[in-house]
């Protein structure tokens, strides 16, 4: 569980940024290296490409996780308008995998789709295998 957050503990520090400056930063060491006589050209090149891998696995991991948070507030705007607040009440007991399996449900069908989720703690698959009136989500990264 995450650390409960205050004044002096809510900032975030991506430690995969940190670790691709830190190749970058031997990338650098190698090249100066290179001007100064050294053969060092295929340790800058190792070491580029290691800050690449981290740099757009970084991004990546950022991009689902900010869909993720779209996800969530666009399925919890739509299941506020389509449920009770007896029924809407049992949103906060849903995984996030559960939530985004959810949108692909008709508003005729995700009441009773979310009740299962909750109760039988379906899974993501199990959601998808139970939509009958799929709606598509052609925006998704």
């Amino acid at each position: 569980m995450p650390e409960t957050q205050s004044y002096e503990h809510h900032t975030y520090h991506p430690k995969l940024t940190y670790v691709a400056n830190i190749f970058m930063l031997a990338t650098l060491v190698c090249i100066v290296a290179g001007w100064m006589g050294r053969d060092t050209t295929h340790w800058g090149l190792f070491f580029l490409l290691l800050a690449v891998i981290v740099t757009v696995l970084t991004g990546r991991l950022y991009t689902t996780a900010l869909q993720d948070r779209i996800i969530r507030l666009e399925m919890r705007v739509r299941l506020e308008k389509l449920l009770s607040p007896e029924q809407f009440a049992t949103f906060d007991r849903l995984r996030m995998g559960q939530i985004a399996a959810l949108r692909f449900a008709s508003d005729d069908e995700i009441s009773e789709l979310m009740r299962r989720a909750v109760e039988e703690s379906l899974g993501r698959r199990d959601i998808k295998k139970a939509v009958k009136n799929w709606v598509p989500d052609h925006l998704r990264t």
